[in-house]
């Protein structure tokens, strides 16, 4: 499996917002993610601070 664990990096620290990420679709400062099921999370006000592929993390950050 190639899917991603997603997490947003705020004032609080590194916090995971989504498992089994397959799929993002960026906007500005709005993604859209989806994970293997279908299920579908918005985050708006962020942008992308780290993608390790080969640690399946994306990491988010407030803007």
């Amino acid at each position: 499996m190639c899917e991603s664990n997603a997490f947003i990096l705020g004032a609080d620290g590194k916090k995971e917002v989504m498992r089994d990420v397959s799929n993002i679709s960026i906007d500005g400062t709005r993604a859209v993610l989806v994970d293997i099921v279908g299920q579908k999370l918005i985050l708006i006000g962020v942008r992308v601070k780290e993608m390790n592929l080969v640690g399946h993390e994306i990491v988010f950050e407030k803007m």
